[in-house]
């Protein structure tokens, strides 16, 4: 089953009827009756402002019916995987794609070993950097010290991770229910390490309060490494803005040279030793 995420009522006719189910998240009550609920069974639902979609991975892992060897899979009320020639009618004649289909995904992942994730995007600046100017780098080094503290093995790759440019996103994979299973078993009590660590009351906004969804979009790129998972990747559409590729593209092209003097302005600030930006 894949479940699409949700913190409130929206139009679900995109929605595949086979295969597919929406999952409500959070306390809001704006909420269709006819939605699973992730404030059911064994849950952390009133997390949600600090975890964003997790509080559904984390119903998903201990409540949904799947067995071991079924396909599982996260995607978002407005953002679904997609196959490229899709995307590209969309970007330049928007015309909105369909979600890739259930028995595509099946096709695709044929055993265990594989996880299928968004296409990469490749960042200006390491992550690590990257995460400092949007976020608090000294979320960063909390976490650091607690995959030293209690998987030291993951070490390696969490700092191959932070270190590169390259980046999947919005915590959005599919797998086999029993690779979904290992990650949470990985990535929730390394969360609740973190929580010990963090100050909420420092963070200024309720943006910046949803510092765990934020890490885990990071750390899942660290665990699939680390496991080495054959990662297949399907482009990610956005029903509420057009792709980020074909006409988009040209208009962003348009203001590139105000975007190169931010850059050049930027990237002096970055290339001192300051540590601020680095973990």
């Amino acid at each position: 089953m894949i479940y699409v995420i949700t913190h409130k009522e929206f139009d679900d006719s995109i929605v595949p009827s086979d295969g597919y189910k929406v999952l409500h998240v959070g306390s809001n009550k704006n909420c269709k009756e006819y939605y699973l609920r992730d404030d059911t069974g064994d849950n952390i639902s009133s997390l949600n402002p600090y975890y964003c979609e997790l509080t559904g991975l984390y119903w998903i892992w201990k409540n949904s019916e799947e067995s071991p060897e079924d396909l599982v899979g996260l995607v978002h009320y407005r953002r679904y995987f997609a196959t490229k020639r899709s995307n590209l009618r969309y970007a330049y004649f928007g015309e909105l794609p369909k979600p890739l289909e259930y028995g595509q995904m099946k096709t695709v992942i044929k055993d265990a070993d594989t996880v299928i994730l968004p296409e990469r995007s490749r960042n200006i600046y390491s992550l690590e950097t990257a995460y400092a100017i949007n976020h608090n780098i000294e979320d960063l080094r909390i976490l650091r010290k607690a995959i030293e503290d209690n998987c030291p093995e993951y070490l390696k790759e969490f700092d191959q991770v932070f270190k590169g440019h390259y980046f999947y996103g919005y915590n959005m994979m599919v797998c086999r229910k029993c690779v979904l299973d290992s990650y949470c078993e990985w990535l929730f009590p390394l969360m609740k390490t973190v929580e010990n660590g963090i100050d909420m009351d420092q963070k200024s906004d309720s943006y910046q309060r949803r510092i765990y969804g934020f890490l885990s979009e990071r750390l899942l790129q660290v665990w699939v490494l680390h496991n080495q998972y054959k990662i297949r990747t399907f482009e990610v559409f956005n029903t509420e803005e057009r792709t980020d590729i074909g006409a988009v593209k040209l208009l962003k092209k348009i203001k590139s040279y105000d975007l190169k003097v931010k850059r050049i302005i930027r990237n002096d600030i970055l290339n001192s030793q300051n540590k601020k930006y680095h973990i």
